[in-house]
């Protein structure tokens, strides 16, 4: 079986978020507290569609009103190249409420944490939920492959969103589910066996 990261899927981005949120018992007794910080971390990451070491680096200041929009503008650590990204209002306000629940002013950093540390705990969750191939990048792929959907296969859109150089690149994200091409197998064969009769 491949160990490549892979997109999760919107059910296991919710059961994932929540058992963070929540907290959890590993069966072998171990008691996983609730994380708020990861939790969020990992939403950004999921609904901004930047890598978790950009996300790790954004400060309330980034985010920048234009009328009733927010967009943040961040120079990506990866590639070295800048990024505006959209940033709709309901996300917005859920992290200046976390920002404030945890005191975290308007030039420090969001999220005083390691992105080894996310993998570690997000480790701990996939085991619980024995969830396979998930790493923090799988939230980044997650965001591509939902607006991938979204957009009614809109390649260029998803790339130009992930700031890609290329179309390869993003293809390699929006990988698709061996169970979806089964099904579109199947209703293809059905719906051309119907016209036959």
């Amino acid at each position: 079986m491949s160990r490549k990261t892979r997109a999760v899927n919107k059910e296991e981005y919710s059961l994932i978020i929540n058992c963070i949120q929540t907290g959890f018992n590993m069966e072998d007794g171990t008691v996983v507290k609730a994380n708020p910080r990861i939790a969020m971390a990992l939403q950004c990451e999921a609904l901004l569609g930047l890598r978790i070491s950009d996300i790790l680096c954004l400060k309330l200041d980034q985010f920048l009103q234009e009328g009733t929009n927010y967009f943040i503008e961040v120079q990506e650590q990866k590639t070295g190249k800048t990024k505006r990204c959209f940033v709709p209002l309901e996300l917005y306000c859920a992290i200046r409420r976390y920002a404030d629940e945890w005191g975290i002013g308007i030039h420090q950093k969001l999220f005083d944490i390691t992105a080894r540390s996310i993998q570690r705990h997000l480790g701990k969750v996939c085991k619980y939920l024995h969830l396979m191939q998930i790493s923090t990048h799988s939230f980044r792929k997650y965001y591509a492959t939902d607006i991938y959907q979204r957009s009614g296969s809109n390649i260029e859109l998803v790339r130009q969103l992930l700031n890609h150089s290329d179309c390869k690149t993003t293809q390699r994200y929006i990988r698709v589910d061996p169970q979806e091409l089964s099904k579109a197998v199947e209703d293809h064969c059905r719906d051309a066996l119907k016209n036959d009769r």
